[in-house]
């Protein structure tokens, strides 16, 4: 269905292009290749996680913003299992 092909998409583009990730209060701060931070973004905000509020991208760094009452930990630790960290 249309949500598997958006994830499996998420999967392919984290898997690619992001390199580490961080967070602090309710941002998480993601680092990608050069000049593919918007690519990450573009498939963040796809997804339609209702714990993400929205993304902001550079070159190599976006800000995703963490929706009120949800967990950054949790947040980034669901992103890791997409990509396979976990």
């Amino acid at each position: 269905g249309e949500a598997a092909s958006t994830e499996e998409q998420l999967r392919r583009v984290l898997r690619e292009f992001l390199m580490h990730m961080d967070y602090s209060g309710n941002l998480i701060v993601m680092k990608t290749n050069p000049g593919c931070a918007h690519i990450v973004a573009s498939a963040l905000d796809r997804i339609g996680w209702d714990e993400i509020m929205g993304t902001v991208a550079g070159d190599d760094t976006i800000f995703l913003a963490v929706a009120r009452g949800c967990n950054a930990a949790s947040v980034m630790h669901r992103i890791g299992q997409v990509v396979g960290w976990e």
